[in-house]
This record gives structure tokens, C-alpha cells and sequence, in this order.
């Protein structure tokens, strides 16, 4: 059914003349008319006031209701049987091949670190935590904190 046959439908279903829906509208009994011919088509202001008039969406207004429901029956049926996607079969896998490159990655910066601190150890480059006393953390000198930019 084209919207200029809903149109007059919906106007005959609500016991509405064109004269009283011209008044309604703002607009004149021809323009109805021609509306409900199919000569004109309404502003979409107009549009909006007849769906809420009528208490039907507008899509059900320009589409029609059977045209609606068939479109919510389609996706309907596509939503209730989704095909299994080769995303959706590793979004499901908890270690994909990401997660096994970002854990080699931290062993292998964990295993720098400690590379070079048994090195640094081992060359008496590292006083133990317990032997650390003020003394030994000469932090005040000069060389720590020279303002000057000529280092």
C-alpha cells in the first residue's frame, strides 16, 4: 500500500473528513486531497503531526505496518542464526596469539633486567640494601646537583 492510500485510510479509520484534517494541519481541504491522491506529498513537519494524530510511528506512517513487520521478521531470523566468523572463533580462544607475544615480550625485558643487575653485581657496581648507610649515599655533592650547564 503507497502512503497516499494510508493516508486516506488512516484519515477514514479515525471518522476525520479532509475538511477536518485540513483545519487540524494548518493546511487546506486540497492539499488533503492531493496528498491522498498522490499528487503532493506532505511536509515532514506535517508528516510527524499525522503519526502522532493517527498514534502510529512515523515509520509505520510513510512504510506501513506489514512492510515493518516483514523487515523485523527478516533481521529477526538473520540475528537468531549467526554464522561463526573467524574473529568470533579467536575472540573465544582466553590465550590467542597476542597474549603469547606480549608474555614473551615482558620475559625477555624481565630477563634484560636482571641480566645487566647480575652484571652491575658482579663488577662491585652494587652495594647490597643492607649495607647502604647515609655515608655511602653521597647525595648533597656537587656532582649530583650542579646547576651549572657546562657538564
Amino acid at each position: 500500500m503507497e502512503l497516499n492510500e494510508r493516508l486516506a485510510q488512516l484519515r477514514k479509520e479515525h471518522g476525520l473528513s479532509q475538511n477536518d484534517l485540513a483545519e487540524k494541519l494548518n493546511v487546506s481541504r486540497q492539499a488533503i486531497s492531493r496528498w491522498e491522491q498522490g499528487l503532493a506529498m506532505p511536509s515532514s513537519d506535517n508528516l510527524i503531526y499525522l503519526s502522532r494524530l493517527y498514534g502510529i510511528t512515523l515509520d509505520e506512517l510513510i512504510y506501513g505496518k506489514e512492510e515493518i513487520e516483514n523487515e523485523q521478521a527478516e533481521e529477526a531470523e538473520e540475528i537468531s542464526v549467526p554464522e561463526e566468523t573467524d574473529s568470533a572463533k579467536t575472540q573465544t580462544r582466553p590465550w590467542s596469539k597476542k597474549w603469547w607475544v606480549k608474555i614473551l615480550f615482558g620475559i625477555l625485558i624481565l630477563g634484560l633486567v636482571v641480566f645487566f643487575a647480575v652484571g652491575e653485581i658482579e663488577n662491585g657496581n652494587v652495594i647490597p640494601l643492607w649495607e647502604l648507610t647515609a655515608e655511602s649515599l653521597d647525595l648533597t655533592s656537587a656532582e649530583y646537583f650542579s646547576w651549572d650547564n657546562d657538564r
